[in-house]
């Protein structure tokens, strides 16, 4: 049997990542035959009756860079059509929340070249608070999103041109329970950073 793209349950809920939000608009609505996979995964959402989430970050994403009123208004109307919720805002307590992550990552050495973006610590926060609820994130850059308190799944996606992986994670408590007990035990040394002398 092959395995779905999408879980079957009517109460679940997706954050798709700006990447997928493009490559999605732009095989899906953008011409007159959608390519394989995005049909293949566009009808599987409408099919199970996932409810897809949207975020105010990924929507400036996605929406920065038009070259037209015309162009801005078409991507507008895909964003609206596509999306059945939205979330928007980011409080004093979500900004603490979204450091805290990334002070997590940093301390782990989850990422090797630089932090995540704040769109993306954004999008893990919103995994973090949501996660009570049946709720993945999508994304097709897993070098964005560390497996330090996150599971992932992959499925491979045939673009025409190149082999690509889409990537699901969602919010492991246990993982993020024992990452937060590490921190806040972690000793503070204000001089193990060698500062090179002038």
């Amino acid at each position: 049997m092959k395995k779905k793209i999408i879980p079957n349950d009517k109460n679940y809920y997706l954050i798709l990542d700006t990447n997928v939000i493009e490559h999605l608009v732009n095989a899906y609505f953008y011409i007159k035959k959608p390519k394989p996979w995005a049909k293949e995964f566009y009808d599987s959402i409408k099919k199970n009756k996932v409810n897809l989430l949207g975020t105010d970050l990924t929507f400036f994403e996605y929406l920065r860079g038009s070259e037209s009123l015309e162009e801005y208004k078409t991507k507008l109307k895909y964003l609206e059509e596509l999306f059945d919720n939205y979330i928007s805002g980011i409080d004093i307590l979500d900004a603490i929340h979204m450091t805290l992550i990334s002070n997590i990552y940093s301390n782990k050495k989850a990422c090797k070249k630089k932090l995540p973006s704040l769109v993306d610590l954004y999008l893990t926060l919103i995994l973090k608070n949501l996660s009570n609820k049946q709720i993945m994130l999508a994304t097709f850059n897993y070098k964005d999103f560390p497996t330090t308190f996150l599971d992932r799944e992959t499925k491979s996606i045939d673009f025409g041109y190149e082999i690509g992986s889409l990537c699901f994670y969602k919010f492991n408590k246990t993982k993020f329970r024992k990452c937060l007990k590490k921190f806040f035990n972690a000793p503070y040394n204000r001089h193990r950073k060698k500062h090179k002398k002038k």
